[in-house]
């Protein structure tokens, strides 16, 4: 979540998210990243999102339930109606995530820069 309305509607959430994707299914990384296997990721999104479905969407994932008690959606990566679609290579699940590399150069020091340290009150 980009909570600064100010930094919202940029491509951050994006970028970063790509580039979080990336670390964590990447099996040829230097230092080796988790190598979770993509179909084994599951959001779950306020039903009334909009803007958080549709950015998950961009990155592959799809609506795999709807929960209405809790007006919630759950979005599984490459899903359908069937379960999970045919395994796409790490080519294909690259070009949907980018490998981190994105039209903005974001970098994690760009990142970072945006958020705001948390202010603290020291009680003694």
């Amino acid at each position: 979540m980009i909570a600064e309305r100010e930094y919202r509607r940029k491509g951050l959430a994006f970028e970063a998210l790509q580039m979080f994707l990336n670390y964590t299914t990447r099996r040829d990384l230097e230092p080796p990243g988790l190598a979770l296997d993509p179909y084994q990721l599951v959001v779950r999104i306020g039903g009334s999102n909009a803007p958080s479905r549709e950015l998950f969407r961009r990155l592959g994932f799809v609506v795999s339930k709807e929960v209405v008690v809790f007006d919630e959606v759950e979005m599984r990566w490459h899903w359908n109606e069937n379960g999970i679609e045919p395994e796409l290579s790490e080519e294909a699940v690259q070009s949907l995530w980018g490998g981190g590399e994105t039209n903005n150069t974001l970098s994690v020091k760009t990142l970072f820069h945006c958020v705001h340290p948390l202010k603290t009150k020291v009680v003694r």
